[in-house]
């Protein structure tokens, strides 16, 4: 039986260089009522709390967990790691209903709030894995999380891993027909735990999708 675990905290600091990406800034900040409402969604988004359910696992040969396929690029990721990090993560109804107060208020207002939400999960999950990392223990080192849907990983085995976490019954977890996670700004990933460290690359540098909107 899988031994899970829950986690909660704020999602602490919010990286606004990232906020600026997922708006298509590139390098450039935006005009000054934009800096403006960035630093105050910023200030309530560090505030919310984001929950998460984990578990340590062995990798098994082939790298699926009854997941499915692996695939090229979650294998080069996991290379010599022979354990792993499971985990989903929520920012929950809060979240989504703030994006939806600016969204009431204009267009664009609500467009900045889901890039604020976006970041803020990514912070978070950052700050999950600073946890993990100290739980991994002395001479263990994290990989990058990955995510089914990155490179040639299917999003289809989305659902397997929220099941496997219980992500349903704890978090309130749900998919789309599309593979979607409801609540939006929610995230599934695995992370590999290496005995050596590594020179993986995070971000949009180390991400295979050529085509997102978000990619600088």
């Amino acid at each position: 039986m899988t031994e899970l675990h829950r986690y909660t905290s704020p999602v602490g600091m919010i990286d606004r260089r990232e906020v600026y990406r997922y708006l298509g800034c590139g390098k450039d900040l935006p005009d000054p009522r934009t800096v403006d409402l960035v630093e105050m969604l910023c200030k309530q988004m560090e505030e919310f709390p984001m929950e998460a359910v984990w578990s340590r696992l062995p990798l098994a040969d082939g790298y699926d967990f009854g997941l499915g396929k692996a695939g090229t690029s979650l294998t080069a990721n996991l290379k010599g790691c022979k354990e792993t990090f499971l985990f989903a993560a929520t920012l929950g109804l809060a979240a989504d209903r703030l994006i939806r107060r600016e969204e009431a208020l204009s267009e664009a207002r609500g467009v900045i709030a889901d890039a604020v939400a976006s970041a803020g999960v990514e912070a978070g999950c950052n700050r999950l894995c600073a946890h993990l990392s100290d739980i991994a223990g002395e001479g263990k080192y994290l990989r990058p999380r990955f995510s089914p849907g990155y490179g040639d990983y299917p999003i289809t085995a989305q659902q397997p891993l929220l099941n496997l976490l219980s992500a349903g019954k704890l978090l309130g977890l749900t998919l789309t027909d599309s593979l979607l996670m409801l609540p939006t700004k929610s995230v599934s990933a695995i992370v590999g735990i290496s005995p050596t460290p590594n020179s993986c690359r995070r971000g949009c540098e180390g991400c295979d999708s050529l085509n997102c909107p978000y990619r600088i």
